[in-house]
């Protein structure tokens, strides 16, 4: 079949699941962007990196939906990432990852090496179901059947349409998921007098280079060396 999805590589094998619209596939790119902290300073890359997996808050509405679970929200791509967290009132100082999914890789770090399961929502029509959490109306018989059966799949991650920009996708991992990812990248981006300059210059400098020697991180915020195609 054709890639369903516009962070696909071309060309990449997809196999579907018989009864849900789960495709078994790989060959991602996924990019998140999390607005710059003071609290950021003194974290290494693999430490803010964790932090992008965690319990959604009680009224979150995936938290209604997947009650217990941690929980880790990406797009398919840098502006995507944008737009949605800019739709939740973020400022313009933004640190933005750039991950992919590591069994992809020539040599994979995470094991055991295997292929994202992800369910398409977009098929599914996942997104009436949020529309109506974010308008508190209760969901019918067959919603709810929907969602215990997408929780009863187990998969990597949930795909949707993005809310803040038309046309693009968003994928919503569980932790076992969140596991299979791998950093590529991470670039910072903030307005001038915003922060401090020496900070900002210590920020750059002693937490990205410390992690130069991790595998997820990355030395002076230049890219990784480029994953070889499998």
């Amino acid at each position: 079949m054709l890639q369903p999805f516009p962070n696909q590589y071309d060309g990449t094998p997809v196999w579907e699941h018989c009864d849900l619209p789960i495709l078994k596939t790989n060959n991602f790119n996924f990019f998140r962007c999390v607005e710059f902290c003071s609290n950021f300073y003194g974290k290494t890359i693999s430490t803010l990196h964790a932090g992008n997996l965690r319990f959604s808050r009680t009224d979150n509405r995936y938290s209604q939906l997947f009650p217990d679970q941690k929980l880790s929200y990406w797009a398919d791509s840098p502006e995507t990432a944008r737009a949605e967290v800019k739709k939740w009132g973020a400022s313009n100082n933004l640190l933005t990852f750039w991950a992919y999914d590591d069994g992809s890789s020539f040599i994979p770090t995470v094991y055991p090496s295997d292929l994202l399961r992800i369910i398409d929502g977009v098929d599914l029509r996942f997104n009436e179901i949020l529309r109506k959490l974010d308008m508190a109306l209760p969901l019918s018989h067959s919603e709810e059947s929907l969602v215990e059966q997408i929780a009863l799949a187990e998969p990597d991650c949930l795909a949707y349409k993005s809310e803040a920009r038309k046309g693009s996708t968003c994928f919503l991992f569980f932790e076992h998921g969140f596991r299979k990812l791998s950093l590529r990248q991470v670039s910072m981006r903030v307005q001038r007098n915003t922060y401090s300059a020496s900070k900002l210059k210590n920020f750059h400098r002693k937490r990205f280079v410390e992690e130069e020697n991790d595998q997820i991180g990355t030395a002076h915020m230049h890219t990784l060396p480029s994953r070889c195609r499998v």
